[in-house]
Formats: structure tokens, sequence, C-alpha cells
């Protein structure tokens, strides 16, 4: 009898412990909608254990002077639970997620005034008079995010046509026009320092390299009233340039997949025989993996 009660009092003590072991280690409820995990001051958290906290009421007696006795009565202990986390990974800790973007942006170009690039001296301009210095682009990324600091990105480029009238001229003899077209594509790698200044912003710190193609063509049209005869001159010109890519921004999650980045930037061409260096500015979308 003594050997049944001391397995009793054992297997008792056993479940008792196993029950509150797992009380006290028992995970926080977490929505289907809430993040696994949550970044505090730069560090990567996950929801675990609760700690359960436990506030005693103040006690108070009660005097009944008729009868002579004195109770005290009695208040449920009232308990809370405490949310807790354990860190599970650091920020600067490998945690590497592809991504992919798509960027909107306006570029600023320095022309290089070669006044005789194609046969302007007799009309007294240079290159910047003739070509539109302002476009609009459009940027498709790939990349990966390597750890929460770094991140590597391939992207291709499409400027869209920018067209401008130069000249236009009517007298009665002819009337004539001079007109010209620049657009560009660049494909190039980029590496995106991140430094997170809170858990939703990081500022963005940018160096790559890129090939840039440009288009550029310059249209002469004159119409000879006398003569009923139309006169044309296309000069086109193809170059492609290698350029160097700095960048500085700003990038905000949205969710944990999903960031929007705003992003500037200084190219600079390494043969400047059009373009010495252009300003761009853009605003884009990532979707992490």
């Amino acid at each position: 009898m003594k050997i049944q009660l001391l397995v009793i009092s054992i297997l008792t003590t056993a479940v008792c412990f196993s029950v509150h072991a797992r009380d006290y280690y028992g995970y926080e409820r977490v929505g289907r909608d809430d993040a696994e995990y949550v970044y505090i001051n730069g560090d990567r958290y996950a929801r675990v254990p609760q700690k359960e906290v436990v506030e005693v009421q103040p006690r108070y007696q009660v005097v009944n002077y008729n009868e002579g006795w004195v109770s005290e009565p009695r208040y449920q202990r009232q308990s809370y639970q405490q949310p807790r986390y354990y860190e599970v990974s650091k920020r600067s800790s490998f945690d590497v997620r592809p991504y992919i973007g798509l960027d909107a942006g306006m570029s600023s170009m320095k022309i290089n005034d070669k006044d005789d690039k194609y046969g302007l001296k007799d009309l007294d301009m240079k290159m910047g008079d003739i070509f539109d210095t302002k476009h609009t682009n459009f940027s498709g990324v790939l990349g990966v995010k390597i750890n929460p600091y770094l991140a590597v990105e391939l992207f291709y480029q499409k400027a869209l046509e920018s067209e401008k009238t130069i000249f236009s001229g009517n007298n009665e003899i002819a009337k004539g026009s001079i007109k010209d077209t620049l657009s560009y594509k660049a494909l190039g790698v980029d590496v995106i320092g991140h430094k997170p200044l809170n858990d939703v912003l990081d500022i963005l710190f940018g160096v790559g390299l890129a090939q840039y193609s440009f288009d550029g063509k310059v249209s002469r049209r004159v119409y000879n009233y006398t003569t009923d005869n139309l006169y044309k001159l296309d000069v086109t010109d193809d170059e492609d340039v290698m350029a160097v890519r700095l960048g500085l921004g700003l990038q905000y999650y949205l969710t944990d997949h999903i960031a929007l980045q705003a992003m500037g930037r200084y190219i600079h061409m390494f043969d400047d025989d059009i373009v010495k260096h252009m300003i761009e500015m853009s605003l884009g979308v990532r979707y992490l993996f």
C-alpha cells in the first residue's frame, strides 16, 4: 500500500509540473494576418513564451461592532499574460530573400556641347540646344537581399523617346523645320546598402555599373514652293557608354513582403561624347519572397 501511494504521489507531482511547464512556456496566440516576427530596435524577435504575472488585491478587515468579531473577506487573485519575445536572429545574420521590383523615374541629362557633332556650327547651335534633356523611364528589377544590411540588384531600364522641335520657319519660297529625338536604355547591376532607422524604414546607399545605349536622331525638312520639292536630311547616332551609378534613398516596408522605395542617383558616363552625366529620381515597389 505504501508503494502504491508513493507511485501515485510521484505521478501526481510529475503531471502538475508538466502542466505548469506547458502553461509557463505556452505560445502567444497570433492572428492569421499577424507577422511571424517583429523587429525591435533593429533586432529580430519571435513571439514565444508568456510569463504569468500575478497581482494580489489588498486585504481589508471588516469590523462588526455589534457582534464583537472581526472578519477578513477574501478576494480572488487577478492575473494577466505579459507577452515576451526572444531574439531569434540579429540584423547582421544571414537571411537571404530574393525579390522583384518595378521603378518609374525622371532623368535629367547634361549634354556635351560639341557644336560640330551633327554639323551644327553653321546654324550657330550646340548639342545642348537640340536635345531634350529630360526623360521618363521605367525599370524592372531582380534582386536578392543577402541580409538586412546588403542587397544586389540586376536591372533593365528603358527611357521613353523624347522629341524636340529646334527650328521651324515659313516664307514665300519655302518652309522648313529641324527636329530631334533622343532615347536610351540601360542594363546593369547595383549593390544596395541598407541602414535600418527603425522596424519599417531603411536608408539606402547604392553603387553600381551599367551599360547605357543612347539613340539620337536629327531630322531636317525643307519644302520649296517654287520647285515643289521636299528635301530630307536625317542624321542618326547610336552610342554605348559605361557608367557608374551612385544612389541615396529610403525604403519603407508596408508589410514583411511589400516595400516602397524612393531613390535619387547620380550617373557619370566614362565616355562623354554625347552625355556627360545624368541625375535620376525614381519611385518603386519591391516584393520580397
